[in-house]
């Protein structure tokens, strides 16, 4: 299930997309410079869930464009994926619940945790995607029952919680100095810098942070 909200897309704001697994609920977000500037990644993205026994096997999204090429590139001979990809007809939400949902939902925890770090409004223009990927990466650690299996949506997604999930800070926000000394550093200057914590670091140790 995926869905690009037209709120989200102007000249200075990327374009914000998110894929829901409809058995896990799991979602994926991701931030694109332009509309079309998603069709590669996402087919990308759908090779690495081919190669680990995750193979897409329905695609359901609006009419547009930028997911019209989307079909084509997943049809092509380069990639040939076996995907059914099922539109949604105009002004009817409610056939894609999922992601609609979603994006509500993640929009609000966002600003929530934007409004809770007290982030000036001129800053979060500049920070809202750090805030809205760490809600998405937040809800995947909701548990949920399926097939009698109670887990969240991470293990019954991939069989484990992230390397985050043990290492939880006390909020979003959260200030820190990040060290900046470097063998060239005057021995006068500063050794570090006041940050806040925008995020987790996914290719890194689970008590890494980013700042």
């Amino acid at each position: 299930t995926i869905r690009n909200p037209d709120e989200e897309t102007t000249a200075t704001k990327p374009n914000w997309r998110i894929m829901v697994d409809e058995r896990t609920q799991l979602k994926f977000s991701n931030f694109f410079q332009t509309k079309n500037g998603m069709v590669e990644p996402t087919c990308e993205q759908f090779q690495r869930w081919k190669d680990q026994g995750k193979e897409v096997k329905y695609l359901r999204m609006d009419n547009a464009g930028e997911n019209h090429l989307l079909q084509q590139r997943c049809e092509s001979k380069d990639w040939k994926f076996q995907i059914t990809c099922e539109y949604t007809a105009a002004m009817t939400p409610q056939q894609n619940h999922l992601a609609e949902l979603g994006f509500a939902i993640l929009a609000n925890r966002g600003r929530a945790l934007m409004a809770r770090a007290y982030v000036p409004m001129k800053i979060r223009y500049k920070i809202w995607k750090e805030a809205f990927q760490t809600a998405t990466l937040l809800d995947g650690l909701t548990v949920m029952t399926i097939e009698g299996k109670t887990a969240t949506r991470y293990v019954h997604w991939g069989g484990s919680n992230p390397k985050f999930a043990n290492h939880l800070p006390t909020c979003w926000g959260e200030a820190g100095t990040v060290k900046t000394k470097t063998k060239s550093t005057p021995r006068i200057a500063d050794r570090g810098a006041q940050c806040m914590m925008t995020g987790y670091a996914l290719d890194h140790e689970g008590d890494c942070y980013r700042m």
